[in-house]
């Protein structure tokens, strides 16, 4: 009887140990299932990445484009283009008594026969001042609102968010 308690317990001890390197083999096996997986998604992560990068900038280049094209079918109109320049000028000027609006000559003609320009702002025409544009001139600087410069100041920042 003590004889089969002790080969019970060999066999026990036995099992207990082929159980634990299993357990052993198996954790080392799932180990390196998680770390071929890791990779796997490191390399398809970087991969997609690849790929998409240059749809991205592709896409965002052709939304400027589109924002360029929409902006100028609005500049197109002459009448819309002197009073959007006006606009955007006076809600810069109004608050100050010492600023100049800055317009092209043609826009500042268009507005005056219209009767579109307000009396609290003073304007100037300038011929380097495109059709549609405008600008600030201030006792400490100029503030540009022409569109050409507002859509390179996008690219800029689209550049930089992008890099």
């Amino acid at each position: 009887m003590r004889l089969a308690a002790q080969e019970a317990r060999a066999a026990e001890d036995a099992a207990q140990q082929r159980r634990a390197e299993q357990s052993r083999i198996q954790a080392e096996a799932t180990s390196r299932a998680l770390d071929a997986l890791a990779m796997a998604k490191d390399t398809f992560d970087a991969r997609a990445r690849e790929l998409t990068h240059p749809t991205e900038d592709r896409v965002t280049a052709l939304a400027v484009e589109l924002a360029e094209a929409i902006l100028g079918a609005e500049l197109s109109d002459p009448v819309q283009a002197a009073l959007n320049a006006a606009s955007r000028a006076a809600r810069e000027a109004v608050s100050r008594a010492d600023a100049v609006v800055i317009l092209n000559p043609g826009d500042l003609a268009t507005l005056d026969s219209l009767g579109e320009l307000p009396e609290q702002v003073t304007f100037e025409s300038d011929p380097t001042i495109a059709p549609g544009d405008s600008a600030v001139r201030l006792p400490d600087g100029e503030v540009d609102l022409r569109v050409t410069t507002a859509v390179a100041r996008v690219r800029e920042t689209l550049a930089r968010e992008l890099a």
